[in-house]
């Protein structure tokens, strides 16, 4: 007696095994199809088919369930083959497309979307559950970049306000506690937010240049700003680009011009040295 499942051409009957999946959660069967002449199988799980077989051979699938249906292997009419060596198990999610990424707590942060911070499970990049999201739809304006702040949290900057992320020790969904903290133009998008030394230096789409250290927000380099709003490509905030030089304790933005191909803008903006 050997441990295969035979099927044989004429029925269409399903071989079923509970696998107590669960929805949203990406489950990996892999299985072996032997004496294969004709027709096809389709493995299923969590009542989501994945793609059909029809020749022998070891497989390997990713199935993301939407439901608690089991293990299904599912033979059209003329399938005439075996199947052995069956295993499913549950494995991690894709991890969402960051816009922005920090990492706190020994987790993985990030802007998904134009509205949404989400955050991963401790000390994996594998682990990603729906829950474990902040939405920050208080205003209709985006997100556009984050970064740590120190040692006091996570700043999370929209278009017209900035936002503080702090640990609270608790797990999963509510490991991070969010507050508003101020009204104020953000940066540009990621590469617009510069880290001097724990302190947030970035750049609006308008040019204006700003520095926030988690207890006040300051305007800076504003006898320039009239000449980078008056030149700045405002439609183009995606190009700009700020650089931080420690040696020089300078930060560096390029931009691009109203009317130019080239990024070509530049403003260099010396920082007061720190006693």
């Amino acid at each position: 007696v050997n441990g295969e499942a035979d099927h044989t051409a004429g029925n269409t009957a399903d071989l079923e095994q509970n696998v107590s999946s669960v929805a949203a959660e990406t489950y990996q069967v892999v299985f072996v199809v032997r004496n294969w002449t004709a027709g096809t199988l389709t493995p299923k799980v969590g009542g989501v088919a994945g793609t059909a077989v029809s020749s022998n051979g070891t497989f390997t699938q990713n199935i993301v369930a939407t439901g608690t249906g089991n293990l299904l292997f599912t033979p059209t009419t003329a399938f005439a083959g075996s199947i052995d060596d069956v295993s499913v198990k549950k494995v991690g999610a894709n991890a969402p497309i960051f816009r922005d990424i920090a990492a706190l707590g020994d987790r993985i942060v990030g802007v998904v979307g134009s509205h949404a911070v989400q955050w991963g499970e401790p000390l994996t990049d594998s682990s990603w559950p729906a829950l474990n999201q902040k939405l920050f739809t208080e205003t209709p304006a985006p997100l556009t970049a984050m970064r740590v702040l120190g040692n006091i949290g996570i700043a999370a900057y929209k278009k017209d306000s900035i936002w503080l992320g702090e640990l609270t020790g608790l797990a999963g969904a509510d490991a991070y506690r969010w507050s508003h903290l101020m009204w104020v133009d953000g940066p540009a998008g990621p590469n617009a937010l510069v880290d001097c030394n724990g302190e947030h230096i970035y750049m609006t789409r308008a040019g204006r240049v700003a520095r926030f250290n988690g207890a006040s927000h300051t305007w800076i380099a504003e006898g320039t700003w009239s000449i980078v709003k008056a030149e700045i490509d405002q439609t183009k905030p995606n190009r700009i680009h700020g650089t931080y030089q420690p040696q020089e304790h300078q930060v560096w933005f390029t931009y691009k011009r109203t009317g130019q191909t080239a990024t070509d803008g530049l403003l260099v903006v010396q920082l007061a040295h720190k006693e």
